[in-house]
């Protein structure tokens, strides 16, 4: 009897013990793959970890550099509307000394010449105040650009300078990653 529970005990083991066999081997690919692809997969992340960081400081200059271009602007347009003002406080004055000498001349006479001086003032207002508009934009605007080219050729060149680094440590981290296998 105690050879026949045995047996049962041993014919009940054996598909447990052939699942454990296949777990096993399944275990054993998994390491294998997780031994060859984890360098470089770390590696990857560590170098898109640094482009991200790269990026955000990027973002942090441009987001400066258009607050500085925003401000700026809005100086030039304030200073423009200032002298626009000033232009039309003159002709308004200019225009009442006019029609001050003129008094003796009758209003009808006056009005047609009052009209086209008001509407003719009005027009030059509005170049001026395009011609300002237009030409305070232009030096932000250039300078803006000169300094984006300036950084542009900073980031070229720190990116040769980085490229060499990376390519030293790449070549410490394959290495390490060469002794690590070993090691397994």
């Amino acid at each position: 009897m105690a050879c026949g529970a045995f047996i049962a005990l041993v014919a009940t083991a054996i598909p447990t013990l052939n699942a454990m066999r296949r777990a096993a081997v399944a275990l054993e690919r998994l390491a294998d793959t997780a031994r060859e692809e984890l360098p470089g997969t770390m590696a990857a992340v560590r170098l898109s970890g640094m482009e991200i960081s790269d990026l955000t400081l990027e973002l942090s200059d441009l987001s400066q550099e258009i607050s500085e271009s925003v401000r700026s602007s809005a100086r030039a347009v304030r200073a423009a509307e200032v002298g626009i003002r000033r232009m039309g406080s003159a002709a308004a004055s200019q225009t009442l000394s006019i029609l001050q000498e003129h008094a003796s001349v009758p209003v009808e006479a006056v009005r047609p010449v009052v009209a086209n001086a008001a509407e003719t003032t009005r027009q030059a207002m509005s170049q001026a105040h395009k011609a300002v508009l237009g030409l305070a934009g232009m030096p932000v605007l250039s300078n803006w650009i000169q300094k984006k080219k300036l950084e542009e050729q900073k980031k070229i060149e720190e990116g040769m300078s980085r490229s060499m680094k990376v390519d030293s440590s790449s070549e410490f981290d394959k290495s390490g990653d060469q002794d690590l296998m070993a090691d397994c």
